[in-house]
């Protein structure tokens, strides 16, 4: 492990380098984090925030189908606790009525059947799964294959 990320730092970056895009028509994506967790929302936002995305937050389902009924999201990442529901109407919401937008799971620091929740996710239609502590390469992988699936099947 690099020891500047173990330690939670990075050093800056020259004006140079140019960090991977999530949108290769160099618009910004439309994020949604959908999550009443404060915790997976700042750690997901935190690693986000450092790309050209904009970011929507909301803390449940009924904010969620929302915004994904506005039909601007090009991609959902849904942690466990939401105010008003859990992820899982969430997902089978978006498949049915928004099935370009991949809904992908993230976990929480409290999840202590983590596996069963992973298959669950996949089963009810999620795209993919994070599993807490998120690791930022992964989030970041993730997310731009979300982005890209949407744009594909969007057009």
């Amino acid at each position: 492990m690099n020891m500047m990320a173990a330690i939670g730092t990075e050093p800056a970056l020259s004006r140079d380098h140019v960090r991977p895009e999530f949108s290769p028509d160099r618009t910004a994506p439309i994020v949604m984090i959908a999550t009443a967790d404060l915790k997976v929302r700042e750690a997901l936002t935190g690693i986000l925030a450092r790309h050209r995305i904009e970011i929507e937050s909301v803390k449940g389902v009924e904010a969620a189908r929302g915004l994904l009924g506005v039909g601007s999201i090009a991609a959902c990442l849904c942690g466990f606790g939401l105010e008003d529901g859990s992820y899982k109407e969430l997902v089978k919401y978006a498949k049915r009525q928004t099935p370009e937008v991949p809904v992908v799971i993230a976990s929480t620091p409290s999840c202590p059947n983590e596996y069963h929740e992973y298959l669950a996710a996949m089963n009810a239609g999620a795209f993919d799964f994070l599993c807490y502590p998120y690791q930022k390469h992964e989030v970041e992988r993730i997310l731009r294959l979300a982005v890209a699936s949407s744009r594909r099947v969007a057009r």
